[in-house]
């Protein structure tokens, strides 16, 4: 929950600037406009975080769903507890749980699984709201610092330094960098930028099984 927020509220921010609400507005809009390659990596470490980790986003594919395009949007966590990789298709990024139309996941070394039709109905229900479309919704409201050096793994920035509106810590974020995050941190939990880039794939090359009893295939 704690990095699909931190990840939202970064994302949510990014694209604000010292200016009149209604060009903020604009600029908070932006922040749908993701293109398939995109991708950043990031390091995260703190109590918050139950441990240090890496966490990869990325935009890996688009498919027709009912006529209209759809982004296969995918997280990749590796950390202590091991790996696991999210893959979601669904209209918009951020998204909401009953945008969510197929998700496919990989724990590990196990094989990779696919979720969808009743499986996938009844896994929309449990989920609620993500917390990175909520974080997104307050975009206008973020309060901004001012523009700032600041360097990471990733190289050094000149950043736009917020505090998110409702959440504690403070961002840091570019329009220039694929998801926009270039640093969070709240006094417990770090997350910073290792890399990014436009040239993303699936980190899953298997072709998933069907969740048990399902049917069906990617």
């Amino acid at each position: 929950m704690r990095v699909a927020l931190a990840a939202g509220v970064a994302v949510s921010v990014a694209f604000a600037a010292p200016a009149g609400a209604q060009d903020l507005a604009q600029m908070c809009d932006k922040v749908l406009d993701v293109q398939v390659g995109q991708w950043a990596e990031y390091q995260m470490s703190g109590g918050g975080m139950g441990g240090s980790g890496r966490m990869r986003l990325a935009i890996v594919g688009t498919q027709d769903v009912a006529g209209e395009n759809a982004y296969w949007i995918e997280m990749k966590i590796a950390g202590d507890q091991g790996s696991m990789i999210t893959q979601v298709l669904a209209g918009t990024y951020p998204y909401d749980s009953d945008q969510i139309h197929e998700m496919v996941f990989k724990m590990g070394d196990q094989p990779a699984m696919k979720v969808s039709g009743q499986m996938m109905g009844m896994m929309r229900d449990r989920m609620g709201q993500n917390p990175a479309l909520e974080a997104t919704e307050k975009c206008r409201d973020a309060q901004i610092v001012g523009w700032e050096s600041i360097t990471v793994p990733a190289g050094q920035f000149r950043a736009l330094h917020l505090k998110p509106a409702d959440a504690d810590g403070d961002v840091w974020a570019l329009e220039d960098v694929p998801f926009g995050m270039i640093k969070f941190t709240d006094g417990e939990t770090e997350i910073v930028l290792m890399g990014h880039g436009m040239d993303a794939t699936s980190s899953i090359t298997e072709t998933p099984q069907a969740m048990p009893g399902m049917g069906g295939g990617r």
